[in-house]
């Protein structure tokens, strides 16, 4: 079988999943008791807090906040600021 090449954002979602979900795989398996977990808010929010800190650390230089991205942020960070 042929193997894929994984992007960055795919294995940072496997890695968070084991890491701090305990699960085994993001794959489907087409079983309910395979595809289906109960997990804890807590949990889901160590997960998010995880993705958040590799996506700041991603794009830690200046350079990835230029052109039109960083206007996006900046409108962003602006939202709902009065203008004097």
């Amino acid at each position: 079988m042929p193997t894929t090449k994984k992007s960055p954002a795919t294995i940072a979602a496997e890695t968070i999943a084991r890491n701090v979900l305990d699960l085994e795989t993001l794959d489907t398996r087409k079983s309910d008791s395979l595809d289906f977990h109960d997990l804890a808010v807590w949990q889901i929010k160590r997960a998010l807090e995880r993705a958040w800190e590799l996506g700041r650390n991603s794009a830690a230089t200046p350079r990835a906040l230029s052109g039109t991205r960083r206007g996006t942020v900046e409108r962003m960070n602006n939202k709902g600021r009065r203008r004097g």
